[in-house]
């Protein structure tokens, strides 16, 4: 992963804040498939960031973040606004990070 530009490290904070939060899961499905996933993201923490601070010198925090912008984009094929209300961004916010993160949402959109 490539580092996030500096000033990034101290706006992530405040844009992830920005998120519509959303209630946890009713029904014991879902609640079973969000465990199941909180899980498989602690498993991997543990195998690949034995510290839980940093990671090539940028915390995980951002890489999670980096990469849960990635997730979206690729899921909704680059559409900047659907990416945004999947993940409860704003608009302005999802393109934000994508230029903070050095995302070419355009990969996403020509798969």
């Amino acid at each position: 992963m490539s580092s996030a530009p500096q000033h990034i490290l101290h706006n992530t904070p405040v844009l992830l804040g920005r998120m519509n939060h959303m209630p946890p899961p009713t029904d014991d499905n879902a609640q079973h498939t969000h465990d199941l996933l909180e899980e498989s993201v602690i498993t991997l923490l543990r195998q690949h960031c034995p510290t839980y601070l940093k990671m090539d010198g940028v915390p995980i925090r951002l890489a999670l973040a980096r990469a849960f912008v990635r997730f979206i984009l690729e899921r909704t094929r680059g559409n900047q606004a659907r990416a945004a209300e999947l993940a409860g961004f704003n608009r302005n916010t999802l393109r934000r990070l994508i230029r903070c993160f050095r995302i070419d949402w355009v990969f996403y959109a020509a798969k």
